[in-house]
């Protein structure tokens, strides 16, 4: 096939900025510790109180089983609530946690406010300090280390509440230097030092009287000062010292410390401009093949040059993946920073674990928001950021002078000196994709990089695969088994548990009268592949009364019943969750709320949906080395784990590239979560989530919850989670288009579980098909559908050239259409039909024909490959769906405007 680009092909050369180097340090700057700790003196204190209210959620969350459930509650008419209905009210009554749900139903937010403030939206993941916030004596730590004695000296001195803002630099920007400390001192910020790269600066702070830490080394190249930084930073971390880092193109105007929320291990500015490209938006890609929208996730990159980072075990683990990633790795500093703070684990990589808030890009903010979004806008007229970047704009030093005057000097019009010239508004990412949309969509929906996954199969199987970075070392909070103790609030489901849990673990299936139809070939599925802690929860009570008294065909519908006659243990859900779960959740969120009763009783849960089809044990697939381990409802590599994506604003020209992460969405037909605290409070905030929107589909709220981080509206749960390989917990997209099609695939690799669309009007015949392929072997199991609900018959027969013939055969109204304009390939701009039967592309010329007893279907050749394109027009435009005859790679094309 010609070549396919994924994403945007306007890629531009970015010079990594070189940093430093070794370690000897120097101090400045004499500052008594008490009078430090004077100007602020209640942080330690609210620090150690967060730390211990985090700790009483995590208890609360997880330990409702024990006293305070044991005694009777009181409703509001004053009547006494037995102790299971009591903790059901709460489940379902408990005050918001959060003043949004996730963007865009979010209601109105002032984003314009600074302030900190941790716990407001809810409970994240615990923090696990490296010097616990209640200990007065421990700061600074490991001082009996050699390599570390200097370390803790300067920030003995510097630190104040074990922080210190930080910026790396040498004697050749001094100029800029001298505009951030100018700036550091405007705003009141005392607990700043510099890491000195060379001696000359060295001696130039020394003579202002800056605290700095010395690191002077020989190392040359990009790559290794880059892996430095991270290892410098570690160092601050194993001290017990958090770090705000900072580059020097920055204007302090505010003291930061006041507006870090400290409820994760990372908080990070952004690159974005608005409050989708900042926090992160969902798109919606045509794939035209499946016959259905797709969503996707988006999020511009957290920038490398402004992060705070807390000394937690979170934090020091991110710093030696990032200084492992810079030695062994070609990459940029900020991308690999950017990845690692919002991509997860997946098959031999551990991500760091690490828990992640996003700034407020209207506090911590860059040039591009300040002189497009907030300099133009009346209403933010008396808004001071914390901070500006000026990382999107030439000129730094001149710019840097206007910010500081603007905001520290009192100079209304100080802005307009630079930026007289600037745009008066920001673009909506809609706007600013749009000339390019179909390269955008229509080389990502039909991507095919699965290479690593096929050689990861080829060689493991299914079988968990040992990480590459195993010095990372991540600790989950386990869960004790629960059911066998006194007042257990659900007897039924623990002992059903204790019946069908195999080593702690079972699958969960919800049935409703809206699946039951599959769950015969479900457990038919099951029992063939050996599977036998599978429990079924049947809810009934989404029936109305008439469909209740129904006998005959429409009762066999009955989840109850059908569970009854599918042979897999079951129960009634009514008796694994309280009614007042059952009357105030929506049914999506049921299935989430058993979850948590499940995992409180210590038993982790692999949840299902009936339209999966069991191929073997999916329990020995599971690495379990994550709270969340979810299916990808991606098709390859970048779709299924993310990839560096890059966003083109012509209107920024130097810096009109942007680069950011983007993924598809998490596929909830088979999501593990191992019994662990944080994985119980995941399913609680899925449970409200649900209840508060409960018009929004159940991927999109699980997608955004495992893959989104938190931000000023909404507080995510900070699981740490594994996607699992999606050729092995594979999609009816990836069955059919990669593993039937692949002759390596197609004959040796057998996935652990198959998942087919719900809705889709041939669901009961694919399963049928794919129990007949792996459970009775029969290898053309599969061949007679094709890979979604909208793609054209590509039988054999068409590839046949006698089945060719010239242009002139067709239809002269549709050819006139094929002809008269342009169009692209995969997003790649331009092919042409020439009325001779000619094929222009961009990898040469080649020729096509008309496919005979078909309706606007050609056979086009070029570059040696024969391909079959079938053409439709929606909404007046033209689009085609290519497959190619060699191996049914599929490709979409779309009209070019005339």
């Amino acid at each position: 096939m010609a070549p396919v680009r994924v994403g945007t092909t306007r890629f531009f050369v970015l010079a990594v900025i070189s940093l430093f180097a070794l370690l000897v340090m120097h101090n400045a700057l004499n500052i008594d510790l008490a009078e430090q700790t004077s100007r602020r003196p209640g942080l330690l204190a609210r620090r150690a109180r967060r730390a211990a209210e985090m700790a009483a959620a995590e208890a609360d969350l997880a330990s409702e089983r024990h006293g305070e459930l044991e005694t009777a509650a009181t409703r509001p008419d004053g009547a006494s609530q037995p102790p299971a209905i009591a903790a059901a009210t709460r489940l379902v009554n408990e005050p918001p946690w959060s003043t949004a749900i996730a963007r865009p139903d979010a209601p109105p937010f002032d984003y314009a406010d600074c302030s900190s403030r941790p716990g407001s939206l809810g409970p994240t993941r615990a923090l696990e300090y490296i010097v616990s916030p209640d200990d007065p004596t421990g700061f600074p730590a490991n001082c009996e280390r050699e390599e570390l004695q200097e370390l803790c000296a300067v920030v003995r001195r510097v630190a104040i509440n074990r922080e210190v803002l930080t910026a790396v630099c040498n004697s050749k920007i001094i100029g800029q230097l001298e505009a951030f400390l100018d700036a550091v001192a405007s705003a009141g910020i005392k607990n700043v030092m510099i890491i000195a790269l060379d001696q000359k600066l060295c001696d130039w702070l020394d003579k202002r009287g800056v605290a700095y830490y010395r690191k002077i080394s020989t190392a040359a190249g990009s790559h290794k000062i880059s892996a430095q930084k991270f290892r410098i930073v570690k160092e601050f971390l194993e001290v017990g010292c958090s770090v705000l880092m900072s580059d020097i193109d920055i204007v302090w105007i505010r003291n930061p410390f006041d507006a870090i929320w400290r409820d994760t291990d990372l908080e990070g500015a952004t690159d974005g401009w608005d409050e989708e490209t900042a926090y992160g938006w969902t798109e919606r890609l045509d794939d035209v093949t499946m016959g259905r929208p797709v969503e996707g996730y988006r999020i511009t990159a957290f920038n490398s040059g402004l992060w705070y980072l807390q000394a937690t075990a979170g934090g020091l683990r991110m710093m030696n993946l990032l200084a492992h990633r810079m030695e062994t790795e070609d990459t940029w500093d900020q991308t690999a920073f950017s990845q690692e703070a919002t991509l997860g684990t997946h098959d031999d990589w551990l991500n760091a674990g690490t828990t992640v808030r996003v700034m407020n890009h209207l506090c911590f903010c860059n040039t591009k928001t300040l002189l497009r979004g907030i300099r133009p806008n009346a209403s933010l007229a008396s808004h001071r950021p914390v901070v500006v970047h000026v990382n999107y704009h030439q000129s730094k030093q001149a710019h840097m002078v206007d910010i500081n005057d603007r905001y520290h000097n009192g100079v209304a019009d100080a802005l307009e000196r630079t930026a007289k010239h600037e745009p008066r508004s920001t673009r909506p990412i809609a706007q600013v994709e749009a000339p390019f949309w179909s390269e955008l969509n229509d080389g990502f929906v039909t991507g095919a990089h699965v290479q690593p996954s096929v050689g990861i199969v080829a060689q493991h199987g299914c079988s968990p695969v040992p990480p590459r970075n195993a010095f990372l070392k991540r600790s989950l909070r386990l869960l004790p088994p629960a059911c066998d103790d006194e007042g257990a609030e659900q007897a039924a489901l623990c002992a059903k548990l204790s019946e069908v849990a195999r080593a702690g673990e079972v699958g969960l299936v919800l049935v409703t009268r809206g699946n039951a139809h599959a769950l015969p070939l479900f457990a038919e599925a099951a029992r063939l592949a050996g599977v036998h802690n599978v429990l079924l929860l049947a809810h009934d009570a989404e029936l109305d009364a008439r469909d209740a008294r129904a006998s005959g065909a429409a009762a066999a519908q009955l989840p109850s019943r059908a569970s009854s006659e599918s042979g897999l243990p079951w129960l009634a859900l009514d008796a694994a969750l309280p009614p007042a779960a059952l009357a105030a959740l929506p049914p999506a969120a049921l299935k989430y709320a058993a979850l948590r009763q499940v995992l409180r009783a210590g038993v982790s849960a692999l949840l299902l949906e009936p339209n999966v089809v069991l191929v073997s044990d999916p329990f020995r697939a599971l690495s379990r080395d994550s709270d969340i381990q979810a299916m990808a409802a991606g098709w390859d590599e970048p779709s299924s784990y993310g990839y560096n994506h890059v966003l083109d604003d012509e209107t920024m020209g130097f810096t009109r590239y942007c680069h950011g992460s983007r993924i598809v969405g998490k596929d909830p037909s088979a999501i593990f979560a191992l019994a662990t605290a944080d994985a119980e409070r995941f399913a609680w905030v899925v449970v409200r989530r649900m209840r508060e929107a409960p018009a929004k589909p159940e991927r999109e709220v699980i997608s955004e919850e495992l893959w989104l981080p938190s931000s000023p509206s909404v507080t995510r749960a900070g699981v740490v989670t594994r996607v699992s390989n999606y050729l092995c917990f594979a999609n009816a997209k990836v069955l059919w288009r990669t593993i039937n099609r692949l002759p390596r695939l197609r004959e040796r690799h057998t996935p652990v579980l198959v998942a087919l669309p719900a809705d889709a009007p041939d669901v009961l015949q694919r399963m049928g098909a794919v129990i007949r392929r792996y459970h009775r072997g029969e290898l053309e199991a599969l061949d007679g559908f094709p890979i979604g609900q909208q793609m054209p018959d590509f039988s054999r027969e068409v590839c046949e050239p006698s089945r060719h013939l010239s242009p002139a055969a067709g239809s002269a109204e549709w050819l006139s259409q094929l002809t008269a304009t342009g169009w692209t390939w995969s997003g790649v701009k331009e092919i042409r039909f020439d009325d001779d039967g000619t094929l222009k592309t961009p990898w040469g010329n080649g020729t096509w024909k008309v496919v005979t007893g078909k309706d606007k279907m050609i056979a086009a050749t070029f570059i040696g490959r024969a391909h079959i394109l079938q053409f439709a027009w929606k909404d007046g435009r033209g689009q085609f769906i290519s497959s190619r005859c060699e191996d049914a790679d599929v490709v979409l094309g779309r009209a070019l405007p005339s």
